[in-house]
C-alpha cells in the first residue's frame, strides 16, 4: 500500500516537472513569436487560432471561447476586422445573427505565424539528439491519446 502511494506521489511530482518544463518552452516560443510579430496583438492572434479551430462563430460564442465580455469581444473583432483579418457575415436565415469568420489576410497571417513557430521549434529541436526527439514525439502522442480516451473530469 505504501509503495502505491509513493508511486502516485512520484508520478504527481513528475507531472509537475513536465508541466513546468512545458510552460517554460511555451513561454520561450511565445516570446520569440511576439518579437517577430509585435504588430499583431495577442488577442487577435488567439482570435485567429480559435476561428481556425472552430470555424465561424457568433459573437457570444467567441466571447465565451475567449473568456471575455461581449463588449470586449466586440472591440477585439472590430480591431481585427479593421486590420482585414476577420469579417462579419450576417446569417442568411436569421439576419439578426452575425457570424465572425477569418478573412484571407487572417488565414495568411495565421499560416505565416505557424511557419515561424515551426522554425523556432526546429531551431531548438535540432540541437537535440534525433533519438531524443523521436522519443519525445512518441511520448507526446501517447499523452494526447491518453487525454482523448480519459473520461472528462
Amino acid at each position: 500500500m505504501a509503495d502505491q502511494s509513493e508511486e502516485k506521489a512520484d508520478l504527481a511530482e513528475m507531472w509537475v516537472r513536465l508541466e513546468e518544463a512545458w510552460a517554460r518552452v511555451s513561454r520561450q516560443i511565445s516570446a520569440e513569436l511576439n518579437a517577430q510579430y509585435a504588430a499583431v496583438p495577442a488577442g487577435q492572434a488567439l482570435l485567429l487560432q480559435l476561428l481556425d479551430a472552430f470555424g465561424p462563430q457568433r459573437m457570444s460564442d467567441l466571447a465565451t471561447l475567449l473568456g471575455m465580455s461581449h463588449g470586449g469581444c466586440t472591440l477585439l473583432v472590430h480591431r481585427a476586422q479593421a486590420a482585414a483579418l476577420v469579417k462579419r457575415v450576417r446569417d442568411r436565415a436569421d439576419r439578426r445573427v452575425v457570424w465572425v469568420e477569418m478573412d484571407g489576410q487572417g488565414e495568411a497571417l495565421l499560416a505565416e505565424m505557424r511557419r515561424a513557430r515551426a522554425q523556432i521549434i526546429a531551431h531548438y529541436i535540432t540541437q537535440l539528439d534525433p533519438s531524443v526527439v523521436k522519443t519525445l514525439a512518441e511520448l507526446l502522442e501517447r499523452i494526447t491519446l491518453a487525454f482523448s480516451k480519459a473520461p472528462a473530469r
